[in-house]
């Protein structure tokens, strides 16, 4: 682990992401795992980060928000890393089924990213397919198999846990 990871994991802790539970873990480790996956694929640097933070302001399914200010975290990991983690976050937290005028203003701040088709039914995955710029689809698709990934090993057990020997 380089300096700057350790600066970015001290921020987490400072802010409670040890602390927060998720799962069977905390949020820290949760995140960790994420990014360490993510660095096994050889994705860029930033795209590590971004996995790092990508929960930190909440999710659909992860409701706790650790940060809220945007420019501590863009400060932090750099800004294509931020808008990363922030989409991540946004994803997926719109209504099932919406039409094109909700979508337009509940995505006010991400127009330019999501494909603003009518009536269609919205969940993390399906917003991504929507992305128009590949390399932020493409990435947020690194990030959200890297997440279930993390949260599939975390389900494993070892024969010593199945069947306490």
């Amino acid at each position: 682990m380089n300096d700057l990871t350790s600066t970015k994991i001290e921020f987490l802790k400072s802010v409670g992401a040890g602390e927060i539970p998720h799962r069977n873990k905390t949020l820290l480790e949760h995140l960790i795992g994420v990014s360490e996956i993510l660095k096994e694929m050889n994705a860029p640097e930033y795209i590590q980060d971004a996995g790092l933070f990508h929960s930190v302001y909440g999710t659909t399914y992860f409701h706790h928000q650790t940060v809220s200010d945007r420019q501590v975290v863009q400060d932090l990991i750099g800004e294509k890393a931020e808008l990363l983690a922030y989409l991540f976050c946004a994803l997926g937290s719109m209504p099932t089924t919406v039409t094109n005028n909700e979508i337009k203003e509940f995505v006010k701040d991400k127009s330019n990213y999501v494909d603003l088709s009518p009536n269609i039914s919205v969940d993390r995955q399906r917003e991504i397919t929507l992305i128009k710029d590949k390399k932020i689809k493409d990435a947020l698709m690194l990030i959200d198999f890297a997440n279930s990934e993390e949260q599939s090993r975390a389900r494993e057990m070892t024969l010593e846990d199945a069947y306490n020997v």
